[in-house]
């Protein structure tokens, strides 16, 4: 009767022990799971007030490059602009030229009226011609800015703070 009641305190003993290594186990699988919903929370939350941080170093970065490249466009156009100037004051000199041997070879009166004629047609010429390339330069420089602002449809409105 004694092994009997010792048979059955250690089978009662091994079932309470069973049981409770069970409820542990469920509650260390429960608070595994809270730990990896509350780690989960923490990231998104991390990264959400992160976002800012890196949409604001892009946009400073975005910036700096537009503005380089403004700069660029600005040289580029100045350079241009020089270029074209020089080889109209070359082809100006260059028709004054042909002209004053024309006036030479065709001598004769009424030389100093042709060739005010002719200095006011080649006045006008080049400035027609200056003008037109100032144009074409003006709109050349709105496009690749219009280009450049309007490249990244993100919503940011491109640059519009500077």
């Amino acid at each position: 009767m004694r092994q009997d009641l010792e048979e059955r305190l250690r089978h009662h003993h091994q079932a309470e022990l069973q049981s409770l290594r069970e409820a542990h186990r469920h509650s260390m699988e429960t608070l595994k799971q809270q730990s990896e919903q509350e780690l989960q929370t923490l990231r998104l939350s991390w990264r959400t007030r992160q976002r800012p941080c890196w949409v604001a170093s892009l946009r400073s970065e975005l910036n700096h490059i537009h503005a380089s490249a403004i700069e660029h466009l600005r040289q580029t156009h100045h350079q241009e602009s020089a270029a074209a100037k020089m080889e109209l004051e070359k082809t100006l000199e260059s028709n004054r030229t042909q002209v004053m041997e024309v006036m030479e070879v065709g001598g004769g009166g009424g030389g100093g009226e042709m060739m005010e004629v002719v200095e006011m047609m080649e006045v006008m010429e080049v400035m027609e011609v200056v003008e037109v390339v100032e144009v074409v330069e003006v709109m050349e420089v709105m496009e690749m800015m219009e280009m450049m602002d309007g490249g990244g449809d993100d919503g940011s409105g491109g640059g519009g703070g500077e």
